[in-house]
């Protein structure tokens, strides 16, 4: 199951304003920057309360995590070795990149499924938890045993 996944290998495009932006918050550690920050790149289906206590709750792990963070080997390439069963969820709001690595994925993976979610932007639990629900239960029962 993966939900809005970033894989890493797929050709993502150079985006330097918005790195600058990301990385003058992160040196100054501003969790409410940063909140703001993923409303405006991640929640374009918009602002509730669930969405900004994900993120304040999500935003503190970010300012060290590159002291547990290995460099990811390039994976998407490799995707076509995968032989478990595997199912992609992507939102129609997330942004255009992540939609472009989550449909890339799947095209990759053999015999993937693919979800589309209208209305979705990276927050598909948060959305649109009953059908991120129904399609894992339905994925794990086709699989289980």
């Amino acid at each position: 199951m993966l939900l809005c996944p970033g894989v890493p290998g797929f050709p993502w495009p150079e985006e330097p304003e918005l790195d600058a932006r990301y990385d003058v918050l992160a040196a100054e550690r501003d969790v409410e920057g940063l909140v703001q920050f993923g409303l405006r790149e991640w929640a374009a289906a918009g602002s509730d309360n669930a969405v900004v206590a994900q993120l304040r709750a999500a935003v503190p792990a970010w300012f060290d995590q590159g002291e547990y963070l290995q460099p990811d080997p390039p994976v998407y390439d490799r995707l076509q070795e995968i032989q478990a069963p595997a199912v992609v969820m992507v939102g129609d709001k997330d942004r255009p990149i992540l939609a472009a690595v989550a449909g890339g994925t799947s095209a990759r993976i053999p015999d993937c499924e693919f979800v589309w979610m209208p209305g979705v932007d990276h927050f598909p639990s948060l959305r649109e938890p009953q059908l991120v629900t129904d399609t894992i239960l339905r994925f794990a029962g086709n699989y289980a045993g």
